[in-house]
């Protein structure tokens, strides 16, 4: 049975997290939902938190902002990780970490290593030299480097031509997201809109300009990272548990994603849950969110423009809006979006480098057994 370790970010536990999901406070009983890839053929584990304090917490930090991942998270977690056949990794904060401890271990049976990485090819261009130079010793170490968007895919193909790279759909907990509610047969008046999301790639400038009208629109914005001089007087914000989201997204007539330019998929999450439960949404085309979804199942504008944002979202009628989430409905079952489909993605990934390692082997073997008789014939 082959054994997998997730590499989970420092402070993320299988149960913490399974504690938090009984509360209500997390989407899945594990994070990410990888534990759906566990089966009578697959063993599934998760790394320990690394939890610091005082002097060695400064350290600590101070070592993972120069480096730009976390050695001291992996290195904790080096005897799971070498105990295992293969270690999946969520960032690259914790695969460049793996990759640098594989570099000092220098063993040579190791786990095969699935590294996927979220905003690596957005600070690409922009990373001090000594960082990126360290980087790109690391970058091949792992067997795959995996990517969420097929925007910073494409890239990282260009920039790692000797390295495997991979585009791996995510997917979101349908245990939460799983009743699509009635189509509207009317918006409100005011048009209740929705914003939700903390990355920093989210465009609140935009969005502010965009619905700061009383008239026409009644804006809730779930964020802790929504400028505080942005308010209107029309905006409620607030930072969000889980069924507080849940019953904003009931809430709401539309879901809007305000987003700057990134590679990433910024918003992908928020994009998801939103199909999952039956709402239109207005999204800035960015990030390659339009391979989820195309124009068929969300209204995309260009970033940046307010105008353009307001009336995307004033255009919606009930009707349109019921045909594009049957669409994206479709669109989000035949690909599977779910934390099912992504884990079933990871373990297909899987079998195919176990096979091809395990042909390697075979093929050394047989290499070996020929010298072996062409050696003795000769001494015949």
């Amino acid at each position: 049975m082959p054994s997998v370790l997730v590499l989970l970010p420092r402070l993320l536990g299988s149960s913490e997290w399974q504690s938090a999901f009984s509360r209500g406070e997390v989407p899945d009983v594990t994070p990410y939902g990888y534990h759906h890839a566990h089966s009578g053929e697959w063993r599934v584990r998760f790394s320990r938190p690394t939890p610091t304090r005082g002097l060695m917490w400064v350290i600590d930090r101070g070592l993972a902002k120069l480096c730009g991942f976390d050695f001291i998270h992996a290195w904790r977690n080096r005897r799971e990780i070498f105990e295992s056949d293969i270690v999946w990794t969520h960032t690259e904060r914790e695969h460049l970490a793996l990759s640098l401890l594989l570099f000092i271990y220098r063993r040579r049976s190791r786990p095969l290593i699935i590294a996927q990485s979220v905003w690596l090819m957005d600070s690409w261009d922009r990373m001090p030299r000594l960082r990126r130079w360290l980087h790109e010793q690391l970058i091949h170490f792992p067997d795959v480097l995996t990517f969420l968007s097929p925007v910073n895919t494409e890239l990282a193909r260009r920039a790692f031509r000797k390295a495997r790279v991979e585009f791996m759909p995510f997917g979101i907990s349908l245990d939460s997201f799983n009743t699509q509610r009635p189509n509207a047969e009317h918006f409100h008046r005011p048009v209740r809109v929705l914003a939700l999301g903390n990355d920093r790639h989210r465009d609140w400038p935009t969005f502010a300009a965009a619905f700061k009208s009383a008239d026409h629109f009644d804006v809730r914005i779930g964020s802790r990272t929504f400028p505080r001089h942005l308010m209107h007087s029309n905006f409620q914000i607030a930072e969000l548990q889980l069924s507080e989201a849940r019953s904003w997204f009931d809430w709401a007539d539309v879901l809007v994603i305000p987003l700057a330019s990134n590679l990433h998929a910024s918003g992908l999450t928020t994009l998801l849950e939103g199909v999952a439960l039956g709402i239109p949404v207005v999204a800035s085309r960015a990030g390659g969110l339009e391979w989820y979804f195309d124009d068929n199942c969300v209204t995309f504008v260009e970033p940046g423009n307010p105008d353009a944002l307001r009336k995307a979202l004033m255009d919606i009628t009930p009707e349109l809006a019921a045909r594009r989430i049957a669409h994206a409905s479709k669109r989000f079952q035949e690909m599977d979006f779910s934390t099912k489909g992504y884990a079933r993605r990871h373990v297909e990934l899987s079998q195919s480098l176990l096979l091809n390692r395990t042909r390697r082997l075979v093929g050394e073997d047989d290499t070996a057994i020929s010298l072996e008789h062409s050696v003795n014939r000769e001494s015949c």
